[in-house]
Parts: structure tokens; C-alpha cells; sequence
């Protein structure tokens, strides 16, 4: 079917074409998977989506009309996944799927996954071992389009023996830390909830135990790089780390209980433009509510896999202030 005699812009006239196309394709399945029904057994060799690259998969493969349900497990991004999910051949198709992840390259996750559209922590800073458990839900239009303002994401994630290398955004703290720390930052285990909801990734609150300072984070990132995070920085640590020489070998230091003594940041903007400010009671009723945000997804997460890890805060730098407390607080 041509329609470029109706368009004035050659462009338009093209994009016209390839989604009248596109419809077909997908009508075409759809009529076809109808018909499908009945249990394969799969031993896939090789298989890519875009970046994502595996092998090995051995599972099965059940067709019920227009359902496509995959079970199996698979090696990839030089570790082992265990996947269950559902494709619908509908007019718009979706996906569901859960995804058990064991021992895999946090670098390689992150690079294959596209670094989930945002480019604050990519692929470049981060390295470690990391083990998750993620929920998807996946959706496109009647022309087969990606509807990124529809994905769901919901990870239980833990990465075990890494570093943060070159995070620029922390750089700004040189003025609290030496800068060598902070572009090789060494951590024994960083584990959080992740969500990804209305075209953006929220970060709950979580603890970061490094060799340059510890501190808690929270905040949420767009798809278009705007940016909002709220960090609490255990300020004796890292005052008593600045009469030190620096040692980028250094271990994770403990949790200490300063909370008098401890700094609140506010960091907010784009990627290219930001603005930091200190924010005590702001940065606290951010930690109290992403924690209620923490408990819902932990719940989700608990009703895709039957239990997920529970990730707190370490007590020894918990700030023990009450939502009421706070606010009653920034009023005075």
C-alpha cells in the first residue's frame, strides 16, 4: 500500500509506509499464533535482542493461542539467568517476565540493558558481581513501537566485591572528600530496590559503604536526564579520611553512629547542569518517604518471586527523627 502520493514531506511519506507495514507484520502474527498451541522443548545455542547477547538456553517453549509463555535458563553477560515470562501477540503486544540473575558482569549488565536510558551510572563506572531478581512488564503500540512511558521494572539487586570508577556527580563532594577517593570508590556489597515507573527510575533510599565515605541515597532519575537526589554524608569519617593519605586500596569503612555530625545534600537538575544545596530536614522527609517506596516495591517483588532480600539501612547511621519530628523542625 503506498501512501507517498498523499504526503508532502518525503519523510512523512516513509514513515507513513513503514508503520502501515509494521500493523501488517503484527496482524499477520497475531493471526498466525492464534492457531498455535502445544509445549517445545528448546535448546537454543545462541540468541540477541539489540545489545543483549546469550547462549545456551535450555527450556521450554508453550504456545496457547496468543500466548507465548517461556521458561528456561540461559548463560549471558558472563553469568546465568533463570527466565519466566509471557509474550501476548495481541494488536499491541506485551511482555511480562520474571528474572532470576546469579553471578553476572555489573558492567556487562548494565552496557547490554543500555544502561536503562540513563547515563548518570553507565557501564564505564560500574564494576562488581552483581546477583538480582527484576520483574518486567513490557508494552508496545499497534505498530510494534516501544512504549517506554508504559515499562515497569521492579529489581532486587546486589553488587558484590565493585567500584564505582570516574562518577563524576560525586566529584562535587571534593570539597569534603580527597577527589583520588572519589573516582575509585570501592565497596564490599551494594545492594537496593530499583524501580522503573512513568518514564523514570527511582532509587529508594540506600546505604553506600565505601573506602571514601559512607552515605545514604535516594532519589529519581528521568528518562531525559532530570535528575533529583537527596544524599546523607557521615561527616567524622570523612573529615578524619581527609588527614589521610590516599589508598585506593583500602576497604570499606564501617558504619558509625554520628548522626549530629552527619551532612544532607540535595543534588537537582540535568545531567549537564545541577545544582547542589545542603537540605537537612528536606533530604530527611525524602529518606522517610522513599522508605515507604522501598516497602511497596519489596512487596511487589515479594508477589513475583515469594521472597526477595530485605535491604535496610544500617541502625549504626539511621537518623531516628519521625516524619512529625521533621516537620515540625523545618518549621522553626
Amino acid at each position: 500500500m503506498k501512501l507517498t502520493y498523499i504526503a508532502k514531506d518525503q519523510q512523512q511519506a516513509d514513515t507513513l509506509t513503514i508503520d502501515s507495514l509494521q500493523t501488517k507484520q503484527i496482524h499477520k502474527r497475531q493471526r498466525f499464533t492464534q492457531f498455535l498451541k502445544g509445549t517445545f522443548d528448546a535448546n537454543i545455542q545462541h540468541f540477541n535482542y539489540n545489545l543483549i547477547d546469550g547462549n545456551d538456553f535450555k527450556g521450554t517453549l508453550e504456545f496457547n493461542n496468543n500466548e507465548l509463555n517461556i521458561k528456561g535458563d540461559t548463560k549471558a553477560m558472563n553469568g546465568s539467568f533463570n527466565l519466566d515470562g509471557k509474550m501476548y501477540f495481541e494488536n499491541a503486544p506485551r511482555l511480562t517476565a520474571n528474572l532470576i540473575c546469579n553471578n553476572l558482569n555489573a558492567s556487562e549488565f548494565f552496557r547490554q540493558t543500555e544502561n536503562f536510558g540513563q547515563d548518570i551510572i553507565t557501564n564505564n563506572n560500574v564494576i562488581g558481581n552483581l546477583d538480582s531478581k527484576i520483574a518486567i512488564f513490557a508494552y508496545w503500540d499497534t505498530t510494534g513501537n516501544f512504549q517506554y512511558d508504559k515499562l515497569r521494572v521492579l529489581a532486587d539487586m546486589r553488587i558484590r566485591d565493585g567500584a564505582l570508577k570516574d562518577f563524576k556527580m560525586l566529584e562535587s563532594f571534593s570539597t569534603y572528600v580527597k577527589v583520588q577517593d572519589l573516582r575509585d570508590i570501592h565497596f564490599a556489597e551494594l545492594e537496593n530496590y530499583l524501580e522503573i515507573a512513568n518514564g523514570k527510575i527511582y532509587i529508594p533510599t540506600m546505604f553506600i559503604q565505601s573506602n571514601a565515605m559512607n552515605m545514604t541515597v535516594s532519589g529519581e532519575h528521568t528518562f531525559d536526564n532530570n535528575m533529583n537526589y537527596n544524599i546523607k554524608v557521615n561527616a567524622g569519617q570523612v573529615l578524619a579520611n581527609r588527614l589521610k593519605s590516599f589508598d585506593s586500596n583500602m576497604k570499606p569503612q564501617k558504619a558509625q553512629k554520628n548522626g549530629w555530625f552527619n551532612l544532607y545534600f540535595n543534588i537537582a537538575g540535568t545531567v549537564e547542569e545541577y545544582k547542589i544545596k545542603m537540605a537537612k530536614s528536606e533530604v530527611q522527609k525524602d529518606f522517610l518517604f522513599s522508605g515507604r517506596r522501598k516497602d511497596i516495591v519489596k512487596k511487589a517483588l515479594e508477589r513475583e518471586f515469594a521472597s526477595v532480600r530485605n535491604i535496610e539501612e544500617p541502625t549504626e547511621v539511621k537518623d531516628a527523627n519521625t516524619l512529625d519530628e521533621i516537620q515540625g523542625n523545618s518549621k522553626q
